[in-house]
């Protein structure tokens, strides 16, 4: 299911693949609108039958039939209607939705949300967002539409689908998406990074029993994170000062923390945002099992008392 789901038109990734969707935007209009819709429970509302159907629609899709729909069909259908657990000393088995933490889950969700956008998109008619696009079951979009338009458009998916409910926001200014905080700024969109009011920028204590080369490489992955977070340089240099302040308060060294800030900035900014490409096949690598201990997991700070 995972190929099938990078087909999706509203496919995003992950954040950088999001980060690198909002650089390329570009709004058609005077009218600047963005806009956030998240689905309520997802995972636990799909009827079974729908979610099968929708299975089946794309699987008859596919070049290479093999193995075939049914057998697919059939295999998602137990994983779907086996999921049991117990509780209080009671069993129970689910009867809708997928069960939280199945491998099929998150690929599952994707198509049906997916089925359900292409017939929603093919019988509406009114104005439509420039930019739609969806994380499993966060939303994005960007649209020169008016306010009322936009509106009247998200009205219309909130209830195209009984099992499919949206909580939403329209901003002419900035919102959140994922770890994105993202801005409207001329005919384009900038990002920066957004902290959820909860996040304690709790990061592995330096004095841990971690070998040295774990923690010291910590700061620079920070760094590279608002190297591409941030679109603007100034940007960067603020989130990067308030970085050092997180680490500082964890015990790290003030040159392991400024090396891993320097080595993110020497970055290029469209550099940090490729995806590097494995050389590799998984097909292609030879794995050898073997028993190993790890002398760096005996700290002496283990053994003090």
């Amino acid at each position: 299911m995972a190929p099938i789901v990078k087909t999706l038109p509203s496919y995003i990734k992950d954040c950088q693949n999001a980060l690198e969707i909002f650089r390329d935007f570009c709004f058609l209009d005077q009218n600047k609108l963005i806009f956030t819709m998240d689905i309520t429970s997802l995972y636990t509302v799909i009827p079974n039958d729908e979610g099968l159907r929708a299975l089946k629609h794309f699987f008859d899709q596919r070049t290479v039939k093999e193995p075939s729909s049914e057998t697919l069909l059939r295999l998602a259908e137990l994983v779907l209607t086996l999921s049991c657990f117990s509780f209080g000393g009671n069993y129970y088995k689910q009867t809708d939705g997928v069960a939280m933490g199945t491998k099929m889950g998150p690929s599952y969700a994707n198509l049906f949300v997916g089925f359900i956008e292409h017939q929603f998109f093919s019988q509406y008619h009114g104005p439509k967002p420039e930019l739609h696009g969806r994380y499993i079951d966060d939303c994005i979009g960007a649209t020169s539409s008016t306010k009322e338009e936009l509106t009247q458009f998200i009205t219309a998916v909130n209830s195209f689908h009984p099992a499919l409910k949206y909580t939403w926001e329209i901003s002419d200014t900035s919102l959140a998406f994922l770890d994105i905080k993202i801005s409207i700024e001329g005919n384009g969109l900038c990002t920066s990074v957004y902290y959820k009011p909860t996040d304690s920028h709790s990061y592995l204590l330096y004095s841990s029993s971690q070998p040295s080369h774990v923690k010291n490489s910590i700061p620079f992955s920070q760094f590279l994170r608002l190297r591409r977070l941030c679109s603007d340089d100034s940007d960067f240099s603020v989130k990067s000062e308030a970085m050092c302040q997180f680490f500082d308060k964890r015990g790290y060294p003030v040159s392991v923390v400024q090396a891993g800030y320097h080595r993110a900035q020497q970055i290029d900014r469209q550099a940090a945002l490729q995806t590097a490409e494995k050389e590799t096949s998984d097909s292609e690598i030879q794995r050898l099992a073997l028993s190993f201990r790890n002398p760096h997991l005996f700290h002496s700070n283990v053994t003090k008392t």
